[in-house]
Protein backbone atom coordinates (compact mmCIF):
# COMPACT_ATOMS: atom_id res chain seq x y z
CA UNK A 1 0.00 0.00 0.00
CA UNK A 2 1.16 3.72 -0.80
CA UNK A 3 1.64 5.98 2.21
CA UNK A 4 -1.70 8.02 3.07
CA UNK A 5 -0.57 11.93 3.13
CA UNK A 6 -4.56 12.71 4.17
CA UNK A 7 -6.01 13.68 7.64
CA UNK A 8 -7.69 11.33 8.87
CA UNK A 9 -10.34 13.98 10.10
CA UNK A 10 -11.09 15.54 7.00
CA UNK A 11 -11.76 12.45 5.58
CA UNK A 12 -14.27 11.23 8.19
CA UNK A 13 -16.13 14.71 7.39
CA UNK A 14 -15.85 14.05 3.83
CA UNK A 15 -17.30 10.55 3.69
CA UNK A 16 -19.95 12.06 6.57
CA UNK A 17 -21.02 14.93 4.11
CA UNK A 18 -21.27 12.81 1.16
CA UNK A 19 -23.26 9.64 2.57
CA UNK A 20 -24.60 11.26 5.66
CA UNK A 21 -23.79 8.09 7.88
CA UNK A 22 -21.81 7.90 11.40
CA UNK A 23 -18.01 7.53 10.65
CA UNK A 24 -15.96 6.69 13.42
CA UNK A 25 -11.94 7.23 13.35
CA UNK A 26 -9.95 4.10 15.60
CA UNK A 27 -6.60 5.51 15.68
CA UNK A 28 -3.66 2.79 16.09
CA UNK A 29 -4.02 2.76 19.85
CA UNK A 30 -7.17 1.28 19.58
CA UNK A 31 -8.73 4.49 20.98
CA UNK A 32 -12.29 6.46 19.16
CA UNK A 33 -10.07 9.76 17.87
CA UNK A 34 -12.93 10.83 16.20
CA UNK A 35 -16.36 10.29 15.62
CA UNK A 36 -19.52 11.59 14.16
CA UNK A 37 -21.57 9.37 16.88
CA UNK A 38 -22.91 10.71 19.71
CA UNK A 39 -21.98 8.88 23.39
CA UNK A 40 -26.64 8.10 23.59
CA UNK A 41 -26.13 6.29 20.36
CA UNK A 42 -23.47 4.43 21.21
CA UNK A 43 -24.76 3.41 24.52
CA UNK A 44 -27.71 2.87 24.16
CA UNK A 45 -26.90 0.19 21.25
CA UNK A 46 -24.01 -1.12 23.41
CA UNK A 47 -21.67 -0.21 20.06
CA UNK A 48 -18.60 0.00 22.05
CA UNK A 49 -17.61 -3.43 22.29
CA UNK A 50 -19.09 -4.19 18.67
CA UNK A 51 -16.65 -0.88 17.62
CA UNK A 52 -13.27 -1.83 19.10
CA UNK A 53 -13.86 -5.87 17.61
CA UNK A 54 -13.90 -4.45 14.03
CA UNK A 55 -11.24 -2.23 14.23
CA UNK A 56 -8.90 -5.26 16.17
CA UNK A 57 -10.45 -7.28 12.76
CA UNK A 58 -9.45 -4.48 10.30
CA UNK A 59 -5.84 -3.52 11.83
CA UNK A 60 -5.35 -7.96 11.72
CA UNK A 61 -6.56 -8.27 7.86
CA UNK A 62 -6.25 -4.93 6.56
CA UNK A 63 -9.14 -4.56 3.78
CA UNK A 64 -11.91 -3.70 3.81
CA UNK A 65 -14.59 -5.61 5.92
CA UNK A 66 -18.14 -5.70 6.02
CA UNK A 67 -19.76 -6.53 9.78
CA UNK A 68 -23.12 -7.35 10.50
CA UNK A 69 -24.46 -7.39 14.20
CA UNK A 70 -27.31 -9.93 15.87
CA UNK A 71 -29.45 -7.11 14.76
CA UNK A 72 -28.96 -6.36 11.08
CA UNK A 73 -26.93 -3.18 11.66
CA UNK A 74 -23.84 -3.19 9.75
CA UNK A 75 -20.88 -1.60 9.64
CA UNK A 76 -18.23 -1.13 6.93
CA UNK A 77 -14.32 -0.27 7.98
CA UNK A 78 -11.50 0.97 5.99
CA UNK A 79 -7.73 0.39 7.02
CA UNK A 80 -5.34 3.41 7.64
CA UNK A 81 -2.01 2.24 6.58
CA UNK A 82 1.69 3.69 5.94
CA UNK A 83 3.74 1.14 4.31
CA UNK A 84 2.71 -2.59 6.42
CA UNK A 85 1.99 -0.18 9.42
CA UNK A 86 -2.01 0.76 10.69
CA UNK A 87 -2.28 4.11 11.86
CA UNK A 88 -5.96 3.08 12.01
CA UNK A 89 -9.43 2.32 11.14
CA UNK A 90 -12.33 4.28 9.50
CA UNK A 91 -15.61 2.04 10.45
CA UNK A 92 -18.80 3.43 8.75
CA UNK A 93 -21.94 2.81 10.26
CA UNK A 94 -24.26 1.94 11.89
CA UNK A 95 -26.53 1.48 8.70
CA UNK A 96 -29.44 -0.40 7.83
CA UNK A 97 -29.58 -2.31 4.47
CA UNK A 98 -34.03 -1.71 4.78
CA UNK A 99 -36.41 -0.55 7.05
CA UNK A 100 -36.77 -2.46 10.22
CA UNK A 101 -40.69 -2.90 10.98
CA UNK A 102 -41.50 -2.64 14.53
CA UNK A 103 -42.63 -6.03 14.98
CA UNK A 104 -39.24 -7.30 14.16
CA UNK A 105 -37.74 -4.64 16.33
CA UNK A 106 -40.11 -5.75 19.12
CA UNK A 107 -39.20 -9.62 19.25
CA UNK A 108 -35.79 -8.76 18.65
CA UNK A 109 -35.86 -7.23 22.49
CA UNK A 110 -38.28 -9.45 23.59
CA UNK A 111 -35.35 -12.60 23.32
CA UNK A 112 -32.32 -10.42 23.91
CA UNK A 113 -29.84 -10.89 26.46
CA UNK A 114 -29.04 -7.15 26.24
CA UNK A 115 -30.50 -5.07 28.97
CA UNK A 116 -31.87 -2.44 26.44
CA UNK A 117 -33.62 0.46 27.47
CA UNK A 118 -36.71 -0.27 25.26
CA UNK A 119 -38.29 3.34 24.00
CA UNK A 120 -34.05 5.25 23.83
CA UNK A 121 -33.36 2.09 21.81
CA UNK A 122 -36.42 1.75 19.17
CA UNK A 123 -35.95 5.56 18.93
CA UNK A 124 -32.35 5.39 17.54
CA UNK A 125 -32.89 2.35 15.58
CA UNK A 126 -35.59 4.41 14.16
CA UNK A 127 -33.16 6.91 12.91
CA UNK A 128 -30.22 4.87 11.72
CA UNK A 129 -29.50 5.60 8.30
CA UNK A 130 -30.40 2.82 5.51
CA UNK A 131 -28.20 2.78 2.30
CA UNK A 132 -28.58 -0.52 -0.30
CA UNK A 133 -25.81 -3.05 0.55
CA UNK A 134 -23.96 -2.43 -2.93
CA UNK A 135 -23.94 1.16 -2.22
CA UNK A 136 -22.03 0.78 0.61
CA UNK A 137 -19.80 -1.31 -1.01
CA UNK A 138 -18.90 0.37 -3.84
CA UNK A 139 -18.50 3.52 -1.68
CA UNK A 140 -16.02 2.00 0.35
CA UNK A 141 -14.34 0.49 -2.69
CA UNK A 142 -14.14 3.94 -3.83
CA UNK A 143 -12.58 5.10 -1.01
CA UNK A 144 -9.93 2.43 -0.91
CA UNK A 145 -8.85 3.17 -4.57
CA UNK A 146 -8.44 6.79 -3.95
CA UNK A 147 -6.19 6.10 -0.93
CA UNK A 148 -4.07 3.23 -2.44
CA UNK A 149 -5.10 3.06 -6.05
CA UNK A 150 -5.94 -0.55 -5.74
CA UNK A 151 -9.70 -2.02 -6.66
CA UNK A 152 -11.29 -4.73 -4.01
CA UNK A 153 -13.74 -6.65 -6.22
CA UNK A 154 -17.22 -6.30 -4.44
CA UNK A 155 -17.62 -10.08 -4.66
CA UNK A 156 -14.37 -10.52 -1.96
CA UNK A 157 -16.38 -8.20 0.54
CA UNK A 158 -19.56 -10.36 0.36
CA UNK A 159 -18.21 -13.27 0.64
CA UNK A 160 -15.63 -11.84 3.32
CA UNK A 161 -18.63 -11.32 4.97
CA UNK A 162 -19.75 -14.87 4.74
CA UNK A 163 -16.61 -16.57 6.47
CA UNK A 164 -17.08 -14.14 8.91
CA UNK A 165 -18.31 -16.49 12.41
CA UNK A 166 -36.78 -14.39 10.66
CA UNK A 167 -45.55 -17.81 11.06
CA UNK A 168 -48.58 -17.47 12.90
CA UNK A 169 -51.04 -17.30 10.37
CA UNK A 170 -53.72 -14.22 10.97
CA UNK A 171 -56.76 -15.99 11.67
CA UNK A 172 -58.60 -13.24 9.68
CA UNK A 173 -56.11 -12.91 6.40
CA UNK A 174 -58.34 -9.65 5.14
CA UNK A 175 -57.91 -7.83 9.22
CA UNK A 176 -54.35 -8.44 8.35
CA UNK A 177 -53.94 -6.82 4.59
CA UNK A 178 -56.20 -4.04 6.17
CA UNK A 179 -53.33 -3.51 8.86
CA UNK A 180 -51.05 -3.88 6.09
CA UNK A 181 -52.27 -1.02 3.85
CA UNK A 182 -52.95 1.13 6.75
CA UNK A 183 -49.29 1.05 7.87
CA UNK A 184 -48.42 0.25 3.57
CA UNK A 185 -46.16 -2.51 4.89
CA UNK A 186 -46.66 -5.55 1.67
CA UNK A 187 -44.50 -8.08 1.06
CA UNK A 188 -41.46 -7.80 -1.09
CA UNK A 189 -42.62 -7.65 -5.18
CA UNK A 190 -42.47 -11.02 -6.86
CA UNK A 191 -39.97 -9.49 -9.08
CA UNK A 192 -37.54 -9.39 -6.54
CA UNK A 193 -37.60 -12.52 -5.97
CA UNK A 194 -37.77 -13.87 -9.56
CA UNK A 195 -34.48 -12.65 -10.33
CA UNK A 196 -32.88 -14.29 -7.17
CA UNK A 197 -34.02 -17.68 -8.07
CA UNK A 198 -33.17 -16.98 -11.76
CA UNK A 199 -29.79 -16.25 -10.58
CA UNK A 200 -29.29 -20.01 -8.98
CA UNK A 201 -31.49 -21.63 -11.80
CA UNK A 202 -28.69 -20.26 -14.30
CA UNK A 203 -25.54 -20.71 -12.00
CA UNK A 204 -24.64 -16.89 -12.00
CA UNK A 205 -23.01 -15.89 -8.88
CA UNK A 206 -22.52 -12.33 -9.74
CA UNK A 207 -26.20 -12.02 -10.78
CA UNK A 208 -27.38 -13.54 -7.61
CA UNK A 209 -24.60 -11.61 -5.05
CA UNK A 210 -25.49 -8.21 -6.88
CA UNK A 211 -29.88 -8.76 -6.29
CA UNK A 212 -29.65 -10.79 -2.97
CA UNK A 213 -27.60 -8.19 -1.38
CA UNK A 214 -29.97 -5.17 -2.27
CA UNK A 215 -33.47 -5.34 -0.29
CA UNK A 216 -36.70 -5.10 -2.49
CA UNK A 217 -37.16 -1.76 -4.32
CA UNK A 218 -41.09 -2.11 -2.60
CA UNK A 219 -42.67 -3.72 0.23
CA UNK A 220 -40.61 -5.89 3.16
CA UNK A 221 -39.91 -9.56 3.99
CA UNK A 222 -43.11 -11.09 5.96
CA UNK A 223 -42.77 -11.19 9.80
CA UNK A 224 -42.68 -14.97 10.28
CA UNK A 225 -42.72 -14.82 14.04
CA UNK A 226 -44.28 -12.19 15.93
CA UNK A 227 -42.56 -13.68 19.21
CA UNK A 228 -39.22 -14.40 18.36
CA UNK A 229 -36.83 -12.06 16.16
CA UNK A 230 -34.76 -15.42 15.65
CA UNK A 231 -37.54 -17.97 15.01
CA UNK A 232 -38.28 -15.19 12.01
CA UNK A 233 -35.31 -15.13 10.58
CA UNK A 234 -35.12 -19.10 10.82
CA UNK A 235 -38.37 -19.43 8.83
CA UNK A 236 -37.48 -16.82 6.02
CA UNK A 237 -34.21 -18.54 5.26
CA UNK A 238 -36.14 -22.24 5.25
CA UNK A 239 -38.09 -20.51 2.72
CA UNK A 240 -35.77 -19.14 1.35
CA UNK A 241 -34.03 -22.57 0.57
CA UNK A 242 -37.06 -23.94 -0.29
CA UNK A 243 -37.60 -22.23 -3.24
CA UNK A 244 -33.94 -22.10 -3.78
CA UNK A 245 -33.69 -25.78 -4.11
CA UNK A 246 -36.93 -25.85 -6.75
CA UNK A 247 -34.40 -23.50 -9.43
CA UNK A 248 -31.53 -25.41 -8.77
CA UNK A 249 -33.49 -28.49 -10.07
CA UNK A 250 -34.58 -26.57 -12.91
CA UNK A 251 -31.37 -25.57 -13.91
CA UNK A 252 -29.97 -29.10 -14.14
CA UNK A 253 -29.03 -29.74 -10.54
CA UNK A 254 -30.05 -33.39 -10.08
CA UNK A 255 -33.18 -34.17 -7.98
CA UNK A 256 -31.43 -35.72 -5.41
CA UNK A 257 -28.69 -33.76 -5.25
CA UNK A 258 -30.45 -30.98 -4.66
CA UNK A 259 -32.67 -32.08 -1.79
CA UNK A 260 -29.81 -33.57 -0.05
CA UNK A 261 -28.67 -30.26 0.08
CA UNK A 262 -31.97 -28.78 1.21
CA UNK A 263 -31.69 -30.80 4.27
CA UNK A 264 -28.51 -30.11 5.05
CA UNK A 265 -28.80 -26.31 4.58
CA UNK A 266 -32.00 -26.42 6.84
CA UNK A 267 -30.48 -28.81 9.83
CA UNK A 268 -27.77 -26.05 10.24
CA UNK A 269 -30.30 -23.18 10.12
CA UNK A 270 -31.95 -24.80 12.82
CA UNK A 271 -28.73 -25.24 14.58
CA UNK A 272 -27.67 -21.22 14.81
CA UNK A 273 -28.30 -19.08 17.45
CA UNK A 274 -27.56 -15.29 16.30
CA UNK A 275 -30.25 -13.82 14.13
CA UNK A 276 -27.39 -11.92 11.66
CA UNK A 277 -25.58 -15.36 10.98
CA UNK A 278 -29.13 -16.69 9.76
CA UNK A 279 -29.29 -14.23 6.90
CA UNK A 280 -25.50 -14.77 6.27
CA UNK A 281 -25.62 -18.55 5.92
CA UNK A 282 -29.02 -18.29 3.70
CA UNK A 283 -26.54 -16.38 1.04
CA UNK A 284 -24.38 -18.86 1.93
CA UNK A 285 -26.82 -21.37 0.27
CA UNK A 286 -28.16 -19.70 -2.18
CA UNK A 287 -24.12 -19.46 -3.37
CA UNK A 288 -23.64 -23.09 -2.67
CA UNK A 289 -26.84 -24.06 -4.95
CA UNK A 290 -25.07 -22.01 -7.42
CA UNK A 291 -22.17 -23.72 -7.59
CA UNK A 292 -23.13 -27.14 -7.56
CA UNK A 293 -25.29 -26.11 -10.77
CA UNK A 294 -22.58 -24.65 -12.76
CA UNK A 295 -20.45 -27.42 -12.01
CA UNK A 296 -22.93 -29.81 -13.45
CA UNK A 297 -23.51 -27.87 -16.26
CA UNK A 298 -19.32 -27.96 -17.13
CA UNK A 299 -19.29 -31.62 -15.94
CA UNK A 300 -21.74 -32.81 -18.43
CA UNK A 301 -19.42 -31.75 -21.66
CA UNK A 302 -16.65 -31.58 -23.50
CA UNK A 303 -14.55 -28.66 -23.53
CA UNK A 304 -15.30 -27.67 -26.98
CA UNK A 305 -19.15 -27.75 -26.02
CA UNK A 306 -18.44 -26.06 -23.12
CA UNK A 307 -16.50 -23.33 -24.51
CA UNK A 308 -19.30 -22.99 -26.91
CA UNK A 309 -21.82 -22.32 -24.02
CA UNK A 310 -19.83 -20.10 -22.32
CA UNK A 311 -20.09 -17.88 -25.18
CA UNK A 312 -23.55 -18.13 -26.07
CA UNK A 313 -23.97 -17.26 -22.20
CA UNK A 314 -22.16 -14.08 -22.50
CA UNK A 315 -22.43 -13.24 -26.14
CA UNK A 316 -26.47 -14.29 -26.65
CA UNK A 317 -27.03 -10.25 -27.83
CA UNK A 318 -24.35 -10.35 -30.64
CA UNK A 319 -24.77 -12.42 -33.83
CA UNK A 320 -23.62 -15.86 -33.37
CA UNK A 321 -22.43 -18.21 -36.08
CA UNK A 322 -21.01 -21.30 -36.43
CA UNK A 323 -17.52 -20.15 -37.97
CA UNK A 324 -17.21 -17.77 -34.83
CA UNK A 325 -17.63 -20.54 -32.81
CA UNK A 326 -15.49 -22.97 -34.60
CA UNK A 327 -12.35 -20.17 -34.37
CA UNK A 328 -13.02 -19.48 -31.04
CA UNK A 329 -12.77 -23.48 -30.25
CA UNK A 330 -9.98 -23.69 -32.94
CA UNK A 331 -11.73 -26.92 -34.22
CA UNK A 332 -13.64 -27.21 -37.62
CA UNK A 333 -16.98 -26.41 -38.55
CA UNK A 334 -17.95 -29.45 -39.40
CA UNK A 335 -16.71 -31.21 -36.24
CA UNK A 336 -17.62 -29.21 -33.85
CA UNK A 337 -21.35 -29.14 -35.21
CA UNK A 338 -21.67 -32.74 -35.30
CA UNK A 339 -19.84 -32.90 -31.69
CA UNK A 340 -22.31 -30.12 -30.52
CA UNK A 341 -25.28 -32.53 -31.87
CA UNK A 342 -23.84 -35.53 -30.19
CA UNK A 343 -23.42 -34.20 -26.48
CA UNK A 344 -26.37 -30.94 -26.30
CA UNK A 345 -29.17 -33.15 -28.66
CA UNK A 346 -29.64 -30.87 -30.51
CA UNK A 347 -28.01 -28.68 -33.14
CA UNK A 348 -25.72 -25.40 -32.35
CA UNK A 349 -28.49 -22.92 -34.55
CA UNK A 350 -31.24 -24.62 -32.41
CA UNK A 351 -29.99 -24.62 -29.12
CA UNK A 352 -28.95 -20.42 -29.67
CA UNK A 353 -32.54 -20.33 -30.65
CA UNK A 354 -33.63 -21.92 -27.75
CA UNK A 355 -32.12 -19.82 -25.69
CA UNK A 356 -32.58 -16.27 -26.96
CA UNK A 357 -36.18 -17.54 -26.33
CA UNK A 358 -35.26 -18.20 -22.67
CA UNK A 359 -34.22 -14.92 -22.72
CA UNK A 360 -37.21 -13.23 -24.49
CA UNK A 361 -39.10 -14.82 -22.17
CA UNK A 362 -37.20 -13.45 -19.18
CA UNK A 363 -37.40 -9.92 -20.78
CA UNK A 364 -41.22 -9.94 -21.73
CA UNK A 365 -41.66 -11.06 -17.71
CA UNK A 366 -39.48 -8.77 -15.81
CA UNK A 367 -38.99 -5.46 -18.40
CA UNK A 368 -41.41 -2.90 -20.23
CA UNK A 369 -39.60 -3.24 -23.39
CA UNK A 370 -41.80 -3.57 -26.55
CA UNK A 371 -41.75 -7.08 -28.44
CA UNK A 372 -40.08 -5.10 -31.06
CA UNK A 373 -37.75 -4.13 -28.88
CA UNK A 374 -36.79 -7.98 -27.73
CA UNK A 375 -36.91 -8.56 -31.50
CA UNK A 376 -34.08 -6.50 -32.41
CA UNK A 377 -32.11 -6.48 -29.03
CA UNK A 378 -31.91 -10.87 -29.64
CA UNK A 379 -30.93 -10.36 -33.25
CA UNK A 380 -34.06 -11.96 -34.61
CA UNK A 381 -33.81 -10.89 -38.61
CA UNK A 382 -37.47 -9.34 -38.03
CA UNK A 383 -40.31 -9.55 -36.18
CA UNK A 384 -42.09 -12.13 -37.93
CA UNK A 385 -39.22 -14.50 -37.49
CA UNK A 386 -39.09 -13.64 -33.95
CA UNK A 387 -42.85 -14.96 -33.78
CA UNK A 388 -42.15 -17.99 -35.50
CA UNK A 389 -39.24 -18.86 -33.70
CA UNK A 390 -41.23 -18.35 -30.37
CA UNK A 391 -44.08 -20.23 -31.13
CA UNK A 392 -42.37 -23.23 -32.49
CA UNK A 393 -40.74 -23.36 -29.23
CA UNK A 394 -43.08 -22.45 -26.30
CA UNK A 395 -46.22 -23.12 -28.40
CA UNK A 396 -47.30 -19.36 -28.16
CA UNK A 397 -46.84 -16.27 -29.96
CA UNK A 398 -44.68 -13.69 -28.11
CA UNK A 399 -48.07 -11.72 -27.41
CA UNK A 400 -49.85 -14.74 -25.95
CA UNK A 401 -47.40 -15.08 -23.89
CA UNK A 402 -46.75 -11.69 -22.28
CA UNK A 403 -50.72 -11.58 -22.08
CA UNK A 404 -50.38 -14.38 -19.88
CA UNK A 405 -48.00 -13.00 -17.76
Amino acid sequence: MQPITIQPKPLLNLIYDTIKAPVTYWDSRGNTAYTHLSRHTTQTLQLAATLQSIHAKTVESPSIHLTNTSLPIHFLSIPLQEGSSSIGTIIIGPILFSPLQKEELHAYLNESHNNYDHEPFLNIVGSIPIIQQTDLINFGRLVYYLLYAKEVDATDIIEGQLSVPFLNAATQPHIELFKRRQDSHYHHDLLYEKEILHAIKEGNKELFLEKAGTPPSSGHFGILSKKSYLRGRKNLAISFVTLATRAAIEGGLPTELAYTLSDLFIQTIEEITEPHKVDTYRLEAGLQFIEHVSTNRKLNYSRYVNQCLNYIFTHLYENISLSKLATITGTSTVYLSSLFKKEVGMSLSRYIQQERVEEAKKLITLTEHSLSDICVMLNFHDQSYFTKVFKKITGMTPKQYRDRT
